[in-house]
């Protein structure tokens, strides 16, 4: 049996005079996305290759998120030593440098932007640039807005996104989207430094260059009038317990001082001598009685001063005079009550008539 040999294709003759074309080879998808995000693309490298590859991913996906990278997707290699990130703006990129020499799961990262081969002459239309270019990057949004907030200011968006696929800006920034590109370029112009709770929000175009309209000096300018504000309500509150104080404080200096205590609860045979013999430093006492010269079972202590008078109440509180234990408080003159005692004793004064 004869073998038949095949040339090869640039050996093989020509039909009608022509060389067959070169057979098209496709590239990869891998390929593909190194090209779309070129410029824009992070090498990490030193990776913990102790950890499986899906807990390196989430450990690095957490870390990017908590610095507020934005990133298209992570990609590690087969050894699990470095990865590569596709992140979303010059701004990111610019920023994930800065984080050279962090540990990530023990072992410090070497972070650097990715030296990737583009292939020549080779044009890849990504649908993921259209729908970019519809997206307006969102800053500076309250952790605790919620997506009803945001759509009351930009009503004509079409979607909202957070990074991570949270149900909200836990980082505070967002992703909106626009039914076109002049819908999102006219958004941004309108509603750049619109505040939301006090927050001054900032307006990028996804994969834009140029830098915010919103200058540094506008955010400290929103800063210093916010601190100033609450300055004065803070002296405004300091002003209003101050007079708070003062006006606790003035019944105090006003206070009646007296020389004189009623004891009230005494027993129906105590008789005066022995109310004053109680007392120490007691110059009289008297002992309120009815028409019919029953005790009404109170009386009164009269002593030479202030001090002599506060001493014997201090002394007395809590005791006992003929097995009845009483309660004894300052008596103050008519028309001098100060305090809960006073104004119940001068009634109870006024009304005595009794024999002493």
């Amino acid at each position: 049996m004869s073998r038949r040999w095949q040339l090869p294709h640039f050996l093989s003759p020509a039909v009608n005079g022509k060389r067959k074309a070169d057979p098209v080879i496709e590239e990869s998808p891998s390929k593909k996305a190194k090209l779309i995000n070129e410029g824009f693309c992070l090498f990490v490298g030193n990776l913990n290759s102790s950890k499986n590859s899906e807990e390196l991913k989430e450990s690095l996906e957490k870390y990017l998120m908590s610095q507020s990278l934005l990133f298209q997707d992570i990609r590690l290699d087969r050894f699990r030593k470095h990865a590569f990130v596709g992140l979303l703006s010059e701004m990111d990129l610019n920023k994930a440098l800065t984080l050279n020499g962090e540990v990530l799961l023990d072992k410090p990262m070497k972070i650097a932007k990715a030296k990737i081969k583009s292939a020549e002459k080779v044009k890849v239309k990504s649908p993921e640039l259209k729908k970019d270019a519809r997206c307006l990057f969102v800053k500076n949004l309250p952790y605790n807005a919620t997506k009803e907030d945001i759509l009351k200011i930009f009503h004509k968006a079409i979607a909202i996104r957070f990074p991570g696929g949270t149900e909200g800006p836990t980082k505070g920034i967002a992703f909106l989207e626009f039914k076109n590109t002049g819908i999102a370029k006219k958004v941004q112009k309108q509603k750049q430094g619109v505040t939301i709770q006090k927050r001054v929000l900032i307006l990028n175009r996804v994969g834009e260059k140029s830098v915010c309209r919103v200058t540094k000096a506008d955010v400290e300018n929103k800063r210093k009038k916010d601190k100033k504000a609450l300055q004065s309500s803070q002296n405004i509150e300091a002003g209003k317990k101050e007079d708070t104080e003062e006006s606790c404080e003035k019944p105090e200096k006003t206070k009646v001082l007296s020389k004189t205590l009623i004891v009230m609860g005494l027993a129906e045979k105590t008789s005066p001598e022995t109310l004053k013999s109680v007392f120490e430093g007691a110059v009289n006492a008297r002992v309120t009685v009815n028409k019919k010269d029953v005790s009404k079972r109170f009386g009164f202590v009269n002593f030479g001063s202030d001090e002599s008078c506060k001493a014997a109440k201090e002394a007395m509180e809590d005791c006992e005079i003929d097995g009845c234990k009483v309660t004894i408080a300052y008596a103050y003159p008519k028309g001098k009550k100060t305090g809960k005692e006073g104004g119940k004793l001068t009634g109870g004064r006024a009304r005595t008539g009794g024999k002493t």
